[in-house]
């Protein structure tokens, strides 16, 4: 019998586990009330009186016996395991609520208990689970059942053969014996002739056969066998006679030496291309569905991916000629991120870069005796290409900004050119704003180039864009600038309050590094403002929980977060899928719980629920102790 215990923070969702469908209690120690709300407050209140630093204040107990000794217990031989545990453990005297689970073919027991006892001490214990797997084997070996080790063995057989764990080794063999059958027969057929036709008729004996491919990409590494309803049987376990090595040498005399996926691999590669060409063919975005469908209707099969949380589209593969591929195996560029990346760059800027790279290989680059070579040529090419390609996108972008809007002032206006993901300095002449550029990539681009001068600075005050008028704007950058701090090389520490009147150039660092210090020092207030705003709603809302339902509830807290208006993040452990966290968006700022303050994250209001609770539960009526 196998046994393995660990500590788990919440109790109420270790309690919520185990209470599901084809689960059973057998019994319940220290602990009673008229319905599971009780029940928990109870064990709540007992945790109440640990006052140490630990968290995780549940145990959980899990005890698997083989498959054939599981199904021959009474409910009473399970609740002997389960009190024979709790004394050989020494925590009869703890809460506990034994769960008997009989959804899987192999019944098992779980037992929660509550770590602290009558006086408010903490079980401890410096290896709980090799505790439970030494406790397991002594009681399997008291009631002459199998031991841990042998049941640990059949299960570790089992999954390497791909197999359920109903195994008893002579199922197993059985199973196994069936496939090797099957197979023998599949190759001594006379029309049996080649890797394809042997996996043919396999499946004509109501076989399904799954192959796996190794590093080499264009040939099969191996194959599973599984009949409906059944789990897979590895052709590993048949016989070296079955393997896939073997049987290429089998097939020896045919032209098909072995079965080869390269070909097929490549037409499937050839129809992604040309689906994906065709699915975006006068279209404003990347639609998947219809990418799907125009595959489909080149003669595949089409698999889609979804979340398990959200059911949103994930990924997909493609199935051609009995191959199956993941659309990441036939290549990272036909995955759907991939694809729609791809499909933004061609389907927005597809007729600019036609008519601009035909300009510029006529009129630039290929005049033809310029003498240089075609490599640097072909790279000039590209560069300018490039710069055609980045002014489309910035103008289109200006021209959104500038359509039907009013700043007040440059610095809001620069603002939103950064905020779709360029980087922009302001350009001074003498001392006074003749300009801006704009930055992306390795590239800038000054405002006078931009849409033919549509969006240069003048042009833009002429239009009357900003409520602030030039001569104001220019005094409050040069009382800026004059405020920056500058180290001179004579002075050594000292400070220059004034700058240098002969600095002229355009992209002075000083420039850039004001511009810099404002706009981060303006979001970083910004999102001090949100968090101040986002902690008391928060806390009202957590307090409201706790005197509602008489404790914390993680779940409904979440949700009552949600209907105010909160987008809320939660964050599982990915093995028991327990609650661990969570991060709230409001205000147009996203928060970790720790970074609104110490006190919002889970555990913390967990014990803020002590301070409300405890007197609430101690004089609640119809609650019965027993301490």
């Amino acid at each position: 019998m196998i046994g393995k215990m660990k500590s788990n923070i919440s109790l109420k969702d270790t309690l919520d586990y185990n209470i599901k469908e084809h689960s059973e209690i057998i019994s319940i120690n220290n602990v009673f009330g008229e319905n599971w709300k009780e029940i928990e407050m109870q064990m709540l209140a007992r945790q109440k009186l640990y006052e140490g630093r630990a968290q995780n204040l549940t145990a959980h107990i899990f005890l698997s016996p083989s498959i054939e000794d599981g199904k021959k217990l009474t409910l009473l031989d399970w609740k002997e395991i389960a009190h024979s545990f709790l004394e050989k453990a020494k925590i009869t005297t703890h809460q506990s609520i034994a769960f008997l689970h009989q959804d899987k073919e192999h019944f098992h027991l779980h037992i929660v208990v509550n770590r602290i006892d009558e006086n408010g001490n903490l079980y401890r214990h410096k290896n709980e689970l090799a505790l439970s797997q030494r406790l397991g084997d002594e009681i399997a070996k008291e009631r002459n059942m199998i031991r841990e080790s042998v049941v640990r063995k059949e299960r570790q057989l089992a999954r390497r053969m791909g197999v359920s764990i109903s195994g008893t080794q002579g199922s197993i063999e059985k199973m196994r014996k069936d496939a090797r059958d099957a197979a023998k027969t599949s190759f001594n057929s006379e029309n049996v002739f080649t890797t394809q036709k042997y996996f043919e008729s396999l499946e004509t004996k109501g076989y399904k056969v799954k192959v796996y491919f190794g590093k080499t990409p264009d040939r099969i590494s191996g194959y599973a066998l599984a009949k409906k309803g059944e789990h897979l049987v590895k052709a590993s376990t048949l016989g070296s006679e079955f393997t896939i090595q073997r049987l290429t040498e089998g097939f020896q005399d045919s032209n098909d030496k072995s079965f080869k996926i390269g070909p097929v691999k490549n037409q499937i590669e050839n129809i992604l291309n040309e689906s994906f060409t065709e699915s975006i063919k006068g279209q404003k975005n990347f639609d998947p569905l219809k990418y799907f469908d125009i595959i489909r209707s080149k003669g595949c099969n089409v698999k889609e991916h979804f979340k398990d949380d959200t059911r949103t589209l994930r990924g997909y593969g493609i199935e051609k000629d009995g191959v199956f591929f993941n659309s990441s195996e036939i290549g990272s560029e036909f995955t759907l991120t991939s694809l729609k990346k791809r499909a933004t760059e061609l389907i927005g800027q597809h007729s600019q870069v036609q008519s601009e790279s035909a300009f510029i290989k006529q009129s630039k680059y290929f005049p033809g005796s310029n003498g240089k070579s075609d490599k640097h040529i072909e790279e000039n090419a590209s560069k300018e290409l490039i710069r055609v390609i980045d002014l489309v996108k910035i103008e289109t972008d200006l021209k959104e900004l500038t359509s039907g809007h009013r700043y007040k002032s440059y610095n809001e206006f620069i603002h939103a050119i950064e905020e779709r993901g360029y980087h922009v300095h302001l350009r001074y002449d003498q001392g006074k704003l003749s300009g801006y550029a704009v930055h992306k990539g390795t590239e800038h681009y000054l405002d006078k180039e931009i849409g033919n001068g549509k969006f240069s600075l003048d042009q833009l005050i002429g239009e009357g864009l900003f409520k602030e008028t030039e001569a104001k704007t220019n005094q409050q950058a040069e009382k800026l600038i004059r405020d920056i701090p500058i180290k001179t090389e004579d002075q050594g520490s000292h400070l220059e309050t004034n700058p240098p009147h002969n600095v002229t150039n355009p992209s002075s660092e000083a420039h850039i590094h004001f511009l810099e210090r404002e706009s981060k020092k303006k979001k970083e207030l910004e999102k001090e403002q949100a968090r101040k705003r986002i902690a008391p709603e928060i806390l009202l809302h957590a307090k409201e929980i706790i005197r509602e339902n008489k404790s914390f509830d993680a779940a409904k807290f979440l949700n009552r977060l949600e209907k105010n208006g909160f987008d809320v993040t939660e964050y599982r452990f990915p093995d028991t899928r327990i609650l661990r966290g969570y991060a709230v968006q409001k205000y147009g700022h996203t928060f970790q719980a720790s970074e609104i303050g110490k006190g919002f994250t889970l555990s913390s209001l967990q014990k803020l629920e002590k301070d409300l609770v405890v007197s609430q539960i101690e004089n609640e009526p119809g609650i019965r102790y027993r301490m």
